[in-house]
């Protein structure tokens, strides 16, 4: 029988903290060493998805240290191959930003010619 790990941040303990004591947000509690996958779910803003290292749980959910909560997944990945599409996808948005911002630019400098009582100086 294989035996897990103990949990670094609580000791196995499955708690941190002084009495009364709070849910270790490493292990979600457990105790447990957990084995870490990159999870993504979906977000409201651009590009609609959000990624973090969690692991999953076994009611279908997945839990996020970094975020402190508990999210449905759409896509689970290792590791390796989740932190080089999360980096692809911040590389978009950060794309999209920089257009954007080119084109609001653009729009301000024609709103300027047009009606320049109504931009702010």
């Amino acid at each position: 029988m294989k035996r897990l790990k103990k949990c670094s941040r609580c000791a196995g303990t499955g708690k941190t903290g002084a009495p009364p004591a709070n849910k270790c947000t490493e292990c979600d509690g457990t105790g447990k060493a957990q084995h870490f996958e990159m999870i993504f779910w979906k977000h409201d803003q651009f590009p609609y998805v959000l990624a973090s290292r969690g692991f999953l749980r076994d009611d279908g959910t997945c839990y996020c240290p970094s975020y402190n909560a508990c999210f449905r997944p759409i896509k689970v990945l290792s590791m390796a191959d989740g932190m080089e599409v999360a980096k692809q996808l911040e590389a978009l948005k950060s794309e999209r930003n920089n257009v954007l911002a080119s084109l609001q630019k653009g729009w301000k400098l024609r709103l300027e010619q047009i009606a320049p009582w109504a931009c702010k100086k």
